[in-house]
C-alpha cells in the first residue's frame, strides 16, 4: 500500500502534455450488494442487503487510434468491501423482582475486506460536438487479491422497565472471522462524463458496476445475551459493488482548440 501512494505522490508532479496517454487519480463511494449463504442460524439472525465503502486508486489511458475514440484501460486500485450481519433479540424480565422489564438487543457485525484490483478494460470514446467533453463507455475484468482485514461489532441496546426497577444485564460476543488473502477476479462495466479545466486537465465523473464472484471465509458468531446463546455461521458468496466515482487527470491536453493554451 505504501508503494502505491508513493506512486501517486510522484505522478501529481507530471506536468507534461498528453492527449494519447491519461494518468488520473480516482476515487469514489461504493455501495456493496452481497450475496451471502446463512449456513447455520437462529431465526433472530439476518443479513442487511447492501452495505457501504469506497475506492481510490490510479488510472492509466492509452488511446490505439488516430481519432481517440478507442483507449486501452488499467491501473491499480484499492477497494474497501464491506457486509453486515444483523441480531435482534428480545428478552423479558417477569419473573425479576416482578418488574415486567423487556431488553431489546440489536447487534450488527460488519466484517471488511481490503482488495487490490488490476484492471484491463477497452473504452470508447463519444465526444461532443465544438467541445472538449465527452463520454465514454468501459468493460473489462480485473485481476483481484483480496485480503481480510477487520470487523466491527455495534451493539444497541433498549431496557422498557414500567416500574422503574434497575435491572442486571450483559452481553458478549465471540465472533471468529478467519482472514485469508488469495487471489481472484471481477468483471465490471462503467459510463463516465469528461471535462476540461481551465489549467487544461481533465475531472471524470463516473458510474459502474463490478460483478465479483470470490469465495470469501466463513464468518461465525455467537452472541451471550443475558446467558442465553445465539450463534450464526455466514458464508459471503459474493461482493458485488455499485461506484460513484471521480478521477483528475494528473497529465494536461497537448491541444485545445476551444480553450486558450495553458502557459
Amino acid at each position: 500500500m505504501r508503494s502505491v501512494l508513493f506512486l501517486i505522490f510522484v505522478l501529481t508532479f507530471i506536468d507534461g502534455y498528453g492527449q494519447v496517454r491519461w494518468f488520473k487519480l480516482t476515487g469514489g463511494f461504493v455501495l456493496l450488494h452481497p450475496k451471502t449463504q446463512l449456513l447455520q442460524a437462529e431465526g433472530e439472525f439476518r443479513q442487511k442487503t447492501f452495505s457501504r465503502g469506497y475506492r481510490v486508486g490510479l488510472t492509466y489511458d492509452q488511446y490505439l487510434d488516430d481519432e481517440k475514440e478507442l483507449s486501452l484501460r488499467t491501473g491499480l486500485n484499492l477497494v474497501v468491501k464491506r457486509y453486515s450481519t444483523q441480531f435482534d433479540v428480545i428478552q423479558s424480565y417477569e419473573d425479576i423482582n416482578n418488574s415486567m422489564a423487556v431488553l431489546e438487543a440489536e447487534i450488527n457485525v460488519t466484517p471488511s475486506y481490503s482488495v487490490f484490483e488490476l484492471p484491463l478494460a477497452f473504452l470508447y470514446k463519444k465526444a461532443l460536438s465544438e467541445s472538449n467533453s465527452f463520454f465514454s463507455f468501459a468493460g473489462g475484468a480485473s485481476l483481484d487479491l483480496l485480503r481480510g482485514s477487520s470487523y466491527r461489532v455495534n451493539t444497541q441496546l433498549e431496557l422498557f422497565n414500567p416500574r422503574g426497577i434497575p435491572q442486571r444485564f450483559n452481553i458478549s460476543n465471540d465472533n471468529n472471522f478467519e482472514f485469508d488473502s488469495h487471489l481472484s477476479y471481477s468483471l465490471f462495466a462503467s459510463a463516465s462524463y469528461h471535462f476540461l479545466l481551465r489549467n487544461q486537465r481533465y475531472v471524470e465523473l463516473g458510474l459502474s458496476y463490478h460483478f465479483s464472484p470470490v469465495r470469501l471465509d466463513t464468518l461465525n458468531i455467537t452472541h451471550n445475551v443475558n446467558g442465553e446463546v445465539f450463534s450464526a455461521s455466514y458464508l459471503p458468496q459474493r461482493l458485488s459493488y455499485f461506484q460513484c466515482c471521480i478521477s483528475y487527470s494528473l497529465t494536461r491536453l497537448e491541444f485545445n482548440p476551444y480553450l486558450p493554451k495553458f502557459q
